[in-house]
């Protein structure tokens, strides 16, 4: 369990820290590797399992950035093995299997530009955050690793053979273009973003809204828009539950080679507050 920083016994004078969470409440789980409000700032981000011994052990995000983390795992690997809900809402993103843990440190030395997920098994998985039939907004803080491969930064609906599946934000199996895809069963509908030139690894925002049938796509800041009226069964397995991974079945599942630094997930619409959220997530990690 991770542990709260509760009474942090601010002097007079000094300014209240205002996260993310603190300006913009309501989510329904939230992923960083910083602290998204004052509640949160000696609370546990991540657990981490070193490859020396296999011991874990849970990091604020101050412990992340000034080298305890790295002491902890030494000359070797870090694995996230928990990441923890900053919404209070106790949806932690977890992997008990150790080959499927996505990697913090790499060789003693922290990775750059979030968590790092390798495209082969790595994932971490959600107790479902269920929509129901409402709107919901998605957005995630990522950087594309390798150019190839066509498969999803989350995943909502996924689960056992014959269960319909949705996957959000794929990155183009031979066009290094971003595209946001919806798809359930054989219905798809997807809208391809033209990002940035060369190979598109550049780290960036993105978010999506659902908005009755219509989706709203926004990429560093960047409105665009996909139909999803053909997909009548969305409202039936509108559920988040899986990062950089999709699922269909046992023997039909794609993982995504990329790194995370913030994923945060509203069961609403944030219409009044995208922009300034956004701007919020912009104005930490300086993306566009």
């Amino acid at each position: 369990m991770p542990s709260l920083g509760l009474g942090l016994g601010l002097h007079k004078g000094v300014p209240t820290f205002n996260g993310l969470l603190d300006l913009y409440g309501g989510a329904a789980a939230a992923y960083s590797l910083r602290a998204l409000s004052r509640g949160w700032l000696a609370g546990d981000v991540v657990e981490v399992r070193r490859s020396s011994d296999s011991a874990t052990q849970d990091f604020t995000a101050s412990q992340i950035t000034n080298g305890d983390l790295e002491a902890f795992c030494g000359v070797g690997d870090g694995f996230v093995s928990t990441w923890y809900d900053q919404s209070g809402n106790a949806n932690d993103a977890t992997q008990a299997t150790t080959t499927a843990q996505p990697k913090i440190v790499d060789a003693g030395s922290l990775v750059t530009g979030g968590i790092e997920f390798d495209g082969t098994d790595d994932t971490l998985e959600v107790p479902y955050v269920d929509f129901g039939s409402d709107d919901f907004y998605i957005n995630a803080v990522a950087q594309r690793v390798d150019a190839g491969g066509s498969k999803y930064l989350f995943t909502m609906g996924q689960g056992g053979a014959g269960q319909q599946w949705s996957g959000l934000l794929d990155f183009g199996n031979t066009d290094p273009n971003l595209s946001v895809g919806g798809f359930m069963d054989d219905d798809v509908a997807r809208k391809d973003i033209d990002t940035n030139s060369g190979t598109k690894l550049d780290e960036f925002l993105v978010s999506m809204q659902r908005n009755g049938n219509s989706g709203t796509v926004f990429f560093n800041g960047s409105e665009t828009t996909m139909d999803i009226t053909g997909l009548g069964s969305l409202t039936n397995t509108n559920q988040f539950g899986r990062i950089c991974a999709f699922r269909s079945s046992a023997s039909d599942q794609g993982f995504i080679n990329a790194k995370v630094q913030e994923l945060i997930v509203y069961d609403s619409s944030q219409s009044a507050t995208r922009a300034g959220l956004e701007s919020n997530q912009n104005s930490y990690y300086s993306i566009y």
